[in-house]
Protein backbone atom coordinates (compact mmCIF):
# COMPACT_ATOMS: atom_id res chain seq x y z
CA UNK A 1 0.00 0.00 0.00
CA UNK A 2 1.72 3.40 -1.42
CA UNK A 3 1.39 6.33 1.18
CA UNK A 4 1.45 10.02 0.21
CA UNK A 5 0.88 13.39 1.32
CA UNK A 6 0.27 14.70 -1.98
CA UNK A 7 -3.04 12.62 -2.89
CA UNK A 8 -4.49 15.19 -5.20
CA UNK A 9 -1.12 15.08 -7.90
CA UNK A 10 -0.94 11.33 -7.40
CA UNK A 11 -4.34 10.53 -8.24
CA UNK A 12 -6.33 13.19 -9.38
CA UNK A 13 -9.61 12.30 -9.66
CA UNK A 14 -8.87 9.92 -6.72
CA UNK A 15 -8.74 6.76 -8.77
CA UNK A 16 -6.49 3.64 -8.14
CA UNK A 17 -3.15 4.37 -9.03
CA UNK A 18 -1.76 1.97 -11.49
CA UNK A 19 1.82 0.38 -11.22
CA UNK A 20 4.35 -0.33 -13.65
CA UNK A 21 3.93 -3.85 -13.37
CA UNK A 22 0.00 -2.96 -13.85
CA UNK A 23 -1.48 -3.80 -9.83
CA UNK A 24 -3.75 -1.34 -8.97
CA UNK A 25 -3.46 0.07 -5.35
CA UNK A 26 -5.35 2.54 -3.41
CA UNK A 27 -3.09 5.89 -2.74
CA UNK A 28 -3.29 6.34 1.28
CA UNK A 29 -2.81 10.33 2.55
CA UNK A 30 -0.51 10.64 5.20
CA UNK A 31 1.02 13.80 6.91
CA UNK A 32 4.50 14.31 7.69
CA UNK A 33 7.86 12.79 6.91
CA UNK A 34 6.46 10.37 4.84
CA UNK A 35 9.67 9.05 4.14
CA UNK A 36 9.36 7.08 7.32
CA UNK A 37 6.46 5.07 6.80
CA UNK A 38 8.32 2.02 4.96
CA UNK A 39 10.75 1.74 7.98
CA UNK A 40 7.61 1.92 10.53
CA UNK A 41 5.83 -0.82 8.17
CA UNK A 42 2.98 1.60 7.46
CA UNK A 43 3.58 1.45 4.08
CA UNK A 44 4.92 -0.82 1.17
CA UNK A 45 5.66 2.53 -1.00
CA UNK A 46 5.34 6.24 -0.98
CA UNK A 47 4.95 9.34 -3.42
CA UNK A 48 6.59 12.35 -2.25
CA UNK A 49 7.56 15.72 -3.40
CA UNK A 50 11.78 15.90 -3.63
CA UNK A 51 13.71 18.13 -4.96
CA UNK A 52 17.26 16.72 -4.26
CA UNK A 53 15.98 13.19 -3.08
CA UNK A 54 18.71 13.36 -0.51
CA UNK A 55 16.10 12.95 2.68
CA UNK A 56 14.61 9.92 0.43
CA UNK A 57 17.76 8.29 0.15
CA UNK A 58 19.02 8.72 3.69
CA UNK A 59 15.75 7.13 4.56
CA UNK A 60 17.06 3.90 2.73
CA UNK A 61 14.56 4.60 -0.65
CA UNK A 62 15.30 5.06 -3.82
CA UNK A 63 12.80 6.49 -6.79
CA UNK A 64 11.36 4.29 -9.19
CA UNK A 65 9.70 6.71 -11.05
CA UNK A 66 8.65 10.34 -11.76
CA UNK A 67 4.76 11.17 -11.68
CA UNK A 68 4.77 14.78 -12.47
CA UNK A 69 8.16 17.45 -12.92
CA UNK A 70 7.10 20.89 -11.13
CA UNK A 71 8.62 23.86 -10.47
CA UNK A 72 7.70 27.42 -8.31
CA UNK A 73 6.50 30.49 -10.29
CA UNK A 74 5.65 33.93 -9.49
CA UNK A 75 2.46 34.86 -10.78
CA UNK A 76 1.53 38.12 -10.67
CA UNK A 77 -1.95 40.10 -12.11
CA UNK A 78 -1.95 42.12 -15.27
CA UNK A 79 -3.24 44.93 -13.16
CA UNK A 80 -1.15 44.99 -9.88
CA UNK A 81 -2.00 46.82 -6.78
CA UNK A 82 1.30 46.86 -5.48
CA UNK A 83 3.77 47.13 -8.10
CA UNK A 84 6.92 48.30 -5.75
CA UNK A 85 6.37 44.77 -3.43
CA UNK A 86 6.17 42.92 -6.97
CA UNK A 87 9.24 44.29 -7.77
CA UNK A 88 11.26 43.84 -4.27
CA UNK A 89 10.09 40.20 -4.46
CA UNK A 90 11.13 39.59 -7.82
CA UNK A 91 14.29 41.31 -7.07
CA UNK A 92 15.04 39.32 -4.27
CA UNK A 93 14.20 35.92 -5.59
CA UNK A 94 16.57 37.19 -8.66
CA UNK A 95 19.36 37.50 -6.19
CA UNK A 96 19.29 34.02 -4.82
CA UNK A 97 18.85 32.51 -8.07
CA UNK A 98 22.27 34.30 -9.47
CA UNK A 99 23.86 33.57 -5.88
CA UNK A 100 22.73 29.70 -6.29
CA UNK A 101 24.77 29.54 -9.47
CA UNK A 102 28.20 29.27 -7.66
CA UNK A 103 27.04 27.11 -5.10
CA UNK A 104 28.30 22.93 -4.10
CA UNK A 105 25.15 22.29 -6.46
CA UNK A 106 26.33 24.42 -9.46
CA UNK A 107 29.86 22.35 -8.99
CA UNK A 108 27.79 19.38 -9.86
CA UNK A 109 28.39 18.32 -6.34
CA UNK A 110 25.71 17.16 -3.65
CA UNK A 111 25.76 16.26 -0.09
CA UNK A 112 24.93 12.73 0.88
CA UNK A 113 24.97 11.98 4.13
CA UNK A 114 26.13 13.65 7.74
CA UNK A 115 28.76 11.72 9.44
CA UNK A 116 28.37 13.57 12.80
CA UNK A 117 26.97 16.85 13.98
CA UNK A 118 29.34 18.33 16.64
CA UNK A 119 30.92 21.59 18.12
CA UNK A 120 33.66 22.80 19.31
CA UNK A 121 34.24 23.94 23.17
CA UNK A 122 37.29 25.59 24.76
CA UNK A 123 38.01 24.28 28.29
CA UNK A 124 40.45 25.61 30.74
CA UNK A 125 42.59 25.24 33.54
CA UNK A 126 41.57 27.33 36.37
CA UNK A 127 45.54 28.40 36.76
CA UNK A 128 46.55 28.24 32.94
CA UNK A 129 50.32 27.99 32.32
CA UNK A 130 49.86 29.77 29.05
CA UNK A 131 48.00 32.41 29.47
CA UNK A 132 49.51 33.74 26.07
CA UNK A 133 48.57 30.40 23.71
CA UNK A 134 44.82 30.49 25.23
CA UNK A 135 44.49 34.06 24.09
CA UNK A 136 45.58 33.50 20.78
CA UNK A 137 42.75 30.26 20.29
CA UNK A 138 40.18 32.52 22.07
CA UNK A 139 41.11 35.18 19.09
CA UNK A 140 40.76 32.42 16.63
CA UNK A 141 37.46 31.20 17.57
CA UNK A 142 35.97 34.46 18.52
CA UNK A 143 37.16 35.20 14.74
CA UNK A 144 34.79 32.14 13.06
CA UNK A 145 31.83 33.66 15.32
CA UNK A 146 31.78 36.90 13.97
CA UNK A 147 32.27 35.63 10.33
CA UNK A 148 29.42 33.26 10.83
CA UNK A 149 27.45 35.99 12.00
CA UNK A 150 28.39 38.97 9.47
CA UNK A 151 28.47 38.68 5.49
CA UNK A 152 30.67 41.15 2.96
CA UNK A 153 28.43 43.55 1.28
CA UNK A 154 29.72 44.98 -1.23
CA UNK A 155 28.35 47.70 -3.85
CA UNK A 156 28.81 50.57 -6.24
CA UNK A 157 26.97 53.63 -5.81
CA UNK A 158 27.49 57.66 -7.16
CA UNK A 159 29.65 59.33 -4.58
CA UNK A 160 26.65 62.34 -4.08
CA UNK A 161 24.80 59.32 -2.64
CA UNK A 162 27.24 58.26 -0.22
CA UNK A 163 26.56 59.82 3.08
CA UNK A 164 22.79 57.99 2.72
CA UNK A 165 24.46 54.67 1.92
CA UNK A 166 26.75 54.92 4.34
CA UNK A 167 23.79 55.67 6.78
CA UNK A 168 22.15 51.84 5.89
CA UNK A 169 25.65 50.19 5.86
CA UNK A 170 27.93 51.65 8.44
CA UNK A 171 29.79 48.33 8.89
CA UNK A 172 31.27 46.78 11.86
CA UNK A 173 33.50 49.85 12.67
CA UNK A 174 33.76 51.96 9.62
CA UNK A 175 32.71 51.26 5.76
CA UNK A 176 35.41 50.85 3.36
CA UNK A 177 35.48 53.50 0.38
CA UNK A 178 37.12 53.29 -3.23
CA UNK A 179 37.42 55.97 -5.72
CA UNK A 180 36.13 53.79 -8.88
CA UNK A 181 37.67 54.55 -12.69
CA UNK A 182 34.08 55.60 -13.58
CA UNK A 183 34.11 59.45 -12.55
CA UNK A 184 31.92 60.68 -9.48
CA UNK A 185 31.24 56.82 -8.54
CA UNK A 186 32.87 55.02 -5.96
CA UNK A 187 33.18 51.06 -4.27
CA UNK A 188 31.84 50.23 -1.18
CA UNK A 189 32.52 47.45 1.69
CA UNK A 190 31.37 46.58 4.55
CA UNK A 191 30.42 44.02 7.01
CA UNK A 192 26.72 43.26 7.35
CA UNK A 193 24.76 41.42 10.30
CA UNK A 194 23.61 38.43 8.01
CA UNK A 195 19.99 38.13 9.16
CA UNK A 196 19.82 42.04 7.75
CA UNK A 197 21.13 41.87 4.52
CA UNK A 198 17.72 41.05 2.89
CA UNK A 199 16.68 44.65 4.05
CA UNK A 200 19.68 46.34 3.67
CA UNK A 201 20.00 45.34 -0.09
CA UNK A 202 16.75 46.46 -0.69
CA UNK A 203 17.72 50.08 1.01
CA UNK A 204 20.98 50.19 -1.30
CA UNK A 205 18.68 49.54 -4.48
CA UNK A 206 15.75 52.55 -3.23
CA UNK A 207 19.17 54.64 -2.55
CA UNK A 208 20.86 54.05 -6.09
CA UNK A 209 23.55 51.38 -5.29
CA UNK A 210 24.45 49.43 -8.41
CA UNK A 211 26.43 46.01 -8.33
CA UNK A 212 25.94 44.54 -5.11
CA UNK A 213 27.07 41.58 -3.72
CA UNK A 214 26.75 39.79 -1.16
CA UNK A 215 29.76 37.42 -0.11
CA UNK A 216 30.52 34.76 2.79
CA UNK A 217 32.86 35.68 5.41
CA UNK A 218 34.96 32.57 6.44
CA UNK A 219 37.18 33.69 9.50
CA UNK A 220 37.92 37.53 10.69
CA UNK A 221 40.06 38.48 13.49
Amino acid sequence: MPVSDSPVITAPNGEDFATPKKMRTKIIELSGSVEAACALGVADGIVDLVESGETMRAAGLKAIDTVVDSQAVLIKSRKPSNQATIDLITARIQGVITAQRYTMRAAGLKAIDTVVDSQAVLIKSRKPSNQATIDLITARIQGVITAQRYVLCQYNIERARLTEAKSITPGKRAPTVTTLDTEGWVAVSCMVVKKEIAVVMDKLTAAGAQDILVLDIHNSR
